[in-house]
């Protein structure tokens, strides 16, 4: 108990040192920073007494008013200050910009840029001082501080106007709802219209003439009065007095006008057209084409006029030559004379040499196939003898026997007899029966001796 009590006194001690040697420390640092508020406060006030001059500046500044112009247009800075844009007679965007320039700076530039739209111009200023192409156009400001630096702009912006102008043929005017002006050379009649604006042109023919035609777009065609909206400038003819005349043909062959005008289809495929003042004497001539010849016109002025018709023009027409071809005779054909037979020179059969005849031997019918003769009364059986076959064989030789072809034998064939070949043709026919008849005589002779010769021997 004692122990510990002893070691909470010198806790206590040790504390109360840590607390004496804080309170030196803190008390140090204190006192430093007082000096150094003293010592601001010194300064202050020196400056107060004695202040030293401060930075100056200055500034400047652009606004835009636009003037009662009839076109569009946009106002643009280089450094994004101004963005004011005018249409329809009035603005919008950022149309006006302050600003503050320090004082070492002693110039600032800006660049205005006006831009017109399109159909539209610039115009700054007094009278003459407007870009009447229609391109963009800019101007610098400076910015001085000696100078005022209040800058005020005040464009316009207006419509274009662009010229319609038209080259009149013939007796007749044009009026319109444009503002007149003074035209081109060459050409009749001018106005001006404002750019996106509907011009509306009417072409007025004289007394006693008729309007024809315009031509020029959009106004090309046959209608007096012309609407269009204006966009750019633009030149158109007008035609007063005059009609349409228009050739054809048919068939084959050429129709030109020989006086009044040019008219013409040679060399172009018809019809061809022009048009004509009225009032003027046309003579028109039809040639042929060679084989071809004119007909007859086709009803109108030239209605039963020959090659050339003459009229005088009134009114539109339709012209057409009518031209047919020569009807050619069919030449009749010349009979074909016959050819004259020419002779045949008759062939004679030149021989063929013939292989002489080798008599043909023709066997004697075998006793036994002969039948035995019929006694009459009162006859005697006449007596046989056989002779020896050694006795036939060298007697009567027996002849190679005769083979003729079975198939029948085409004209002029021959056929083989052996030794001897005889033709079969309608003379070797004939000459092959007389053989074959002369065999069978010969045969039936020597059949005949035979057995007269065998009668007559005894038996032995």
């Amino acid at each position: 108990m004692g122990g510990n009590r002893g070691r909470l006194v010198g806790n206590h001690v040790d504390r109360a040192r840590d607390d004496r040697a804080g309170c030196s420390e803190g008390g140090g640092t204190v006192t430093r920073l007082l000096a150094v508020i003293a010592a601001i406060a010194v300064a202050a006030a020196g400056q107060l007494a004695h202040p030293s001059p401060a930075w100056a500046s200055w500034g400047g500044s652009i606004s835009v008013s636009f003037g009662n112009g009839d076109g569009a247009g946009r106002v643009t800075s280089d450094d994004d200050g101004i963005d004011c844009r005018y249409a329809n007679g009035g603005a919008s965007g950022d149309c006006s910009q302050t600003y503050i320039f320090p004082d070492f700076q002693s110039s600032v530039l800006v660049t205005i840029t006006y831009t017109p739209s399109q159909g539209s111009y610039l115009c700054v200023g007094s009278a003459g001082g407007c870009v009447t192409s229609g391109a963009p156009h800019s101007v610098t400001l400076e910015f001085r501080p000696e100078y005022g630096n209040v800058v005020t702009l005040t464009p316009r912006f207006e419509l274009t106007s662009y010229r319609l102008q038209a080259r009149i043929d013939g007796p007749g005017t044009i009026s319109s709802n444009g503002t007149p002006c003074s035209p081109s050379t060459t050409l009749d009649w001018c106005a001006l219209f404002k750019h996106g604006t509907t011009a509306t042109l009417t072409a007025q023919p004289a007394a006693g003439s008729i309007f024809t035609y315009w031509s020029g777009n959009p106004c090309t065609g046959f209608d007096p009065v012309c609407s269009l909206t204006v966009t750019e400038d633009s030149n158109y003819l007008v035609v007063f007095g005059k009609v349409n005349i228009s050739l054809d043909i048919e068939g084959s062959g050429t129709a030109c006008a020989t006086s009044g005008a040019r008219l013409c289809t040679e060399g172009l495929i018809p019809p061809v057209s022009n048009f004509i003042a009225v009032g003027t004497t046309l003579v028109i001539e039809a040639k042929p084409e060679k084989g071809w010849r004119f007909d007859h016109w086709n009803s109108g002025p030239c209605g039963g006029q020959g090659l050339t018709c003459t009229f005088t023009v009134k009114a539109a027409k339709s012209l057409v030559a009518t031209f047919k071809r020569i009807p050619t005779a069919t030449p009749t054909p010349k009979p074909t004379p016959k050819p004259t037979p020419r002779a045949t020179p008759a062939t004679v059969a030149t021989p063929r040499p013939t292989a002489p005849s080798t008599p043909v031997a023709v066997a004697p019918p075998a006793a036994s196939a002969e039948p035995a003769p019929t006694l009459g009364a009162g006859e005697q059986p006449l007596p046989t003898w056989d002779p020896p076959p050694s006795v036939l064989q060298t007697e009567e030789p027996v002849a190679p026997a005769v083979t003729l072809a079975t198939s029948p034998v085409p004209s002029f064939a021959t056929v083989s007899t052996g030794a001897a070949s005889v033709a079969t043709g309608p003379d070797g026919l004939m000459l092959l029966l007389l053989v074959l008849l002369a065999a069978g005589a010969f045969a039936l002779l020597g059949f005949a001796l035979g057995r007269r010769r065998g009668a007559t021997r005894p038996r032995a």
